[in-house]
């Protein structure tokens, strides 16, 4: 069940601003907050909202009809490496297992670190822990796009908009932020 006090600081932080903020606990996958802002008085439909404010409401360029916590689509960034990783260590790879953070390209694709440096070969724990992008496609590469979709869909992400491209190891797919 919702926890009121977590739910009115998500509500507050996001006060003014679009967005969405859904906290859920991991040991049971209870909802504790689900926000979407900006928001709408839903007492307004009660007794029959007038024309006017429904009007009002629809044609709001800030959307406040739309639940961007259960209807919005965003690409997953970073938060699907340890998923990714997942994989590799279902395929037999160690925390310890050695790859490559040097660079790489892939056809025209050359894609780098977010803070432009190498590493050189670093422990696959290393690599997860600092979200290193280069370690991430290598072992999305060496675990499998097929196999790591499949491990995505298992955790409630849909495949079908997920890539089948190696890019999928720096969360280019799409998701809810409930999902």
């Amino acid at each position: 069940s919702l926890d009121y006090g977590l739910q009115t600081v998500a509500a507050e932080q996001l006060k003014d601003r679009r967005g969405a903020i859904v906290a859920i606990d991991p040991r049971t996958g209870e909802i504790l907050a689900l926000v979407s802002s900006p928001s709408f008085n839903p007492n307004l439909f009660v007794t029959g909202i007038s024309t006017a404010d429904y009007s009002g409401l629809r044609d709001n360029l800030d959307q406040p009809l739309y639940n961007r916590a259960v209807q919005g689509s965003y690409p997953p960034g970073s938060t699907i490496k340890p998923l990714v990783y997942t994989t590799a260590l279902e395929k037999g790879f160690s925390p310890n297992t050695l790859v490559s953070d040097g660079p790489l390209t892939v056809g025209s694709w050359e894609p780098k670190n977010s803070d432009g440096r190498n590493l050189g070969m670093i422990p696959l724990q290393r690599g997860l822990y600092l979200s290193r992008n280069l370690v991430s496609i290598r072992v999305l590469r060496s675990a499998g796009i097929s196999d790591t979709r499949e491990l995505l869909s298992q955790f409630g992400l849909e495949k079908e908009r997920m890539p089948t491209t190696l890019s999928l190891a720096l969360g280019s797919g799409e998701a809810t932020p409930i999902q």
